[in-house]
């Protein structure tokens, strides 16, 4: 862990060279978007911390490296996440909180089998598993909302 983090520390020193101040590298990209130029706002920069696959181990990595500051620890997190949702072939998004895939997504109304957006678009979720879900809503620009 001591070798990653000291990798880790000098990936970050790169970074600051171009970002004087710090702030998460999703509020200048965002890899959902493709080539259209977006700008998040994060009202809660560690909210991904209360991701369910992160439960608990913020506490037991300070535990393990007390001399690591939390910031360390919140962005080693965050990488890990990340890694793990593009390992996966899901967004960022997606994992970081536990999503409901009972009903339509957010903003959307069911109608029988499909489900209808504000414009009008229908699209069937039925007989998705999960992660064919969350494909398909985000083909569309949706997102199911956190249970």
């Amino acid at each position: 862990m001591k070798s990653f983090v000291v990798a880790f520390a000098c990936g970050i020193a790169s970074c600051l060279a171009t970002v004087p101040f710090d702030l998460p590298k999703e509020i200048f990209t965002d890899v959902n978007k493709g080539d259209v130029l977006v700008v998040n706002v994060i009202a809660d920069r560690a909210s991904f911390l209360r991701a369910p696959a992160l439960a608990g181990l913020e506490s037991s990595l300070k535990a393990a490296h007390p001399s690591e500051s939390a910031m360390m620890i919140k962005a080693t997190l965050s990488d890990a996440l990340q890694a793990a949702a593009v390992a996966e072939g899901v967004s960022f998004s997606a994992v970081t909180c536990a999503r409901n895939y009972a009903g339509c997504p957010s903003g959307w109304a069911p109608s029988g089998d499909a489900c209808v957006s504000a414009s009008g678009s229908s699209v069937s979720f039925s007989g998705l598993a999960a992660i064919e879900k969350q494909a398909v809503a985000e083909s569309v620009g949706a997102e199911f909302p956190c249970a």
